[in-house]
């Protein structure tokens, strides 16, 4: 057998074993996320859901729903920033996140983060394609506008420019 030929059988084996890892990887994942909605729908035991699912992230980081899951139970525990990153882990993947985005803004908005959730709001728009969640998405910037209409002006302070209040100035002497 030519050098090349043994060499291309090797390649081929090693692909062959990293694709049954993977594999393998994978189907262990699935089975701790489904112990992990299990615990969570059954049992309504979210500390376990957690611990479950952040065993199947071990093996399957990058699989969004596993991170947008996450992100619902951490909130169920009122957990919200740990909730926060793992909705904004479930968009950086880029696989169905199953609207990781709105929930991130949506977060935001109930944690009066006003600035993060414009923010979250830009970035979606750019990336996200499924017409559904866009939707979702401008419900939400409209939510956000509406939020900055009811909020108080800022407070502007004094400068030493400004005009003496009424109760402040000083009458002439008779």
């Amino acid at each position: 057998m030519d050098v090349t030929l043994r060499r291309l059988l090797t390649v081929l084996t090693l692909a062959g074993f990293a694709a049954a890892l993977l594999t393998g990887c994978s189907s262990e994942a699935d089975r701790l996320y489904r112990r992990a909605k299990d615990a969570a729908r059954e049992d309504n035991d979210y500390e376990a859901a957690v611990r479950y699912v952040d065993q199947a992230i071990a093996l399957m980081p990058d699989e969004g729903r596993y991170h947008r899951r996450r992100g619902d139970w951490l909130r169920e525990l009122d957990r919200n920033e740990e909730a926060l990153e793992s909705y904004d882990r479930a968009a950086e993947a880029g696989a169905p996140s199953e609207s990781a985005f709105a929930k991130a803004i949506s977060l935001c908005l109930e944690m009066g983060r006003l600035e993060e959730a414009q923010e979250r709001i830009e970035r979606a728009r750019l990336v996200v394609e499924d017409p559904q969640e866009l939707e979702d998405i401008e419900e939400l910037a409209e939510e956000l506008a509406q939020l900055r209409n009811q909020a108080p002006p800022p407070e502007i302070p004094a400068t030493e420019s400004a005009p003496p209040v009424a109760s402040e100035t000083v009458s002439p002497a008779p």
